[in-house]
């Protein structure tokens, strides 16, 4: 085996090379370099869109709780339910590295986010508002559609692991920069 792990050439699939790396850096008693990590964050990244595409539905689903959604501003009328009838996910193929040390790689990439969720609120329409009560009368409610398509932006970091631990791995760090969508009805 040479001495250096660069020498593999553009022929080899991404899974030769990082096993590769995998031997040249246990024989050279080394836990892991920068051209392992980030063949690893490729591979993985790669290999796990389909799961990501799920861990991010998943938070979209959560996104639309009750306490979480908002009508416009000034809007007085309530939410009663939120039913989701899809979510889809769909990460780019791209990511670009933003953040890179010889223990750390830090990814971005962007995600499509397509949704349609029916919410009853309240209906205004032939009902009456009491100043001096300051209640509303005779409220009805309605179902309203909404679907929009988004895109966010997901970080993923990728780290040496702890002594005792086998495997690096490329994991979510944070969804839309760790807030929440605000969706406004």
């Amino acid at each position: 085996m040479d001495d250096d792990p660069r020498y593999l050439e553009k022929e080899y699939d991404e899974n030769t090379k990082l096993n590769y790396y995998k031997l040249f850096y246990r024989n050279k008693d080394l836990r892991m370099g920068k051209e392992y990590l980030k063949l690893k964050v490729r591979v993985e990244y790669d290999e796990n869109r389909n799961t990501f595409n799920e861990n991010i539905e998943s938070w979209i689903n959560d996104q639309f709780g009750e306490d979480k959604l908002s009508l416009s501003t000034g809007d007085a009328r309530g939410i009663h339910s939120v039913s989701v009838n899809s979510v889809n996910c769909n990460l780019s193929r791209d990511y670009n590295i933003v953040d890179e040390t010889d223990n750390l790689i830090r990814i971005e990439a962007r995600a499509n986010i397509t949704y349609d969720v029916s919410i009853t609120i309240d209906s205004h329409n032939g009902s009456f508002y009491d100043d001096e009560d300051e209640v509303w009368y005779f409220v009805e409610t309605e179902d309203v559609k909404e679907q929009d398509n988004i895109n966010i932006t997901i970080r993923f970091v990728c780290e040496t692991p702890q002594a005792g631990e086998q495997f690096a791995e490329l994991v979510i760090e944070a969804i839309n920069d760790k807030e929440d969508l605000n969706i406004r009805l």
